[in-house]
């Protein structure tokens, strides 16, 4: 933008001059220092994210992120195969955490954090001990090398999507099971192909490895989805925990209907 100062002197006069100049910078600095708070809250927020892990308890992540949105306990229905499970969620501008455990006097058997906003990225290195490198949610999951999954399941229902994957890397990994996923409760798309319509609109189907489905997506089709696909969900589980600690039939970590109340 261009100023032509003459004009200013010659309306306003050198003292306008000043006082416009002066609250220019203000709004400037002002602007500046807004940006700086934004920036230091995000990176105060990410070392937080870090310091969680399973084996601790639901009061140390109180003291890490907070008064929980949510604390429930889950009891299975019977004849169902999914254990009781006690959780907490967290909400954040950035992410939604979910803690789930036996009950809420022992500690985290499993943790899973759900991205929300493009706007915030998290490494995941540490959380994964060192052995899956990346940043959610711009890491496509196909730069994983394959031969290091254990499991995957694709769920997708008429207006619900979920893709995951687990990972296990014996005493490199402390024995622990990793899981990245989209979570359609997190930020971003699945990208989901006119040809699965038809499908999509029946039924939820879940396919994990090894199983079929008789209207199964091609396997062009799968793969188109895979290469553009992108977690925004990482999920620890301790030791000798099943995964469906910490997802249901749907979502890994927070499900939709979880968070529904929550301002976005």
């Amino acid at each position: 933008m261009n100023i032509n100062w003459d004009n200013v002197l010659k309306f306003v006069g050198i003292p306008g001059a000043i006082s416009a100049c002066l609250t220019l910078l203000i709004i400037v600095a002002g602007r500046t220092a807004g940006v700086g708070r934004w920036l230091r809250r995000k990176a105060i927020h990410r070392e937080q994210l870090l310091q969680l892990s399973c084996g601790i308890s639901f009061s140390r992540f109180d003291d890490i992120l907070g008064v929980p949105y949510i604390k429930s306990t889950q009891n299975s229905l019977p004849g169902s195969e999914l254990p009781d499970r006690y959780i907490q969620v967290y909400c954040s501008p950035y992410a939604y955490i979910l803690a789930a455990g036996s009950n809420k006097d022992e500690s985290v058997h499993a943790f899973a954090i759900t991205i929300r906003t493009k706007k915030f990225r998290l490494p995941i290195i540490k959380l994964t001990a060192s052995q899956i490198e990346g940043v959610i949610p711009s890491l496509r999951i196909s730069k994983i090398e394959s031969a290091l999954r254990t499991g995957n399941r694709l769920v997708i229902g008429a207006n619900r999507f979920g893709y995951a994957e687990s990972y296990y890397f014996g005493n490199p990994g402390f024995y622990q099971t990793y899981v990245l996923a989209y979570n359609d409760a997190g930020v971003g798309v699945m990208p989901i192909s006119e040809e699965f319509h038809d499908f999509s609109s029946g039924p939820f189907a879940t396919l994990e490895e090894g199983s079929s489905h008789a209207s199964e997506p091609s396997g062009i089709w799968f793969n188109a989805l895979y290469r553009e696909l992108r977690p925004n969900t990482i999920a620890v589980i301790g030791p000798q925990i099943d995964l469906s600690i910490i997802a249901n039939y749907l979502s890994v970590g927070v499900d939709r209907s979880m968070i529904r109340h929550v301002p976005h």
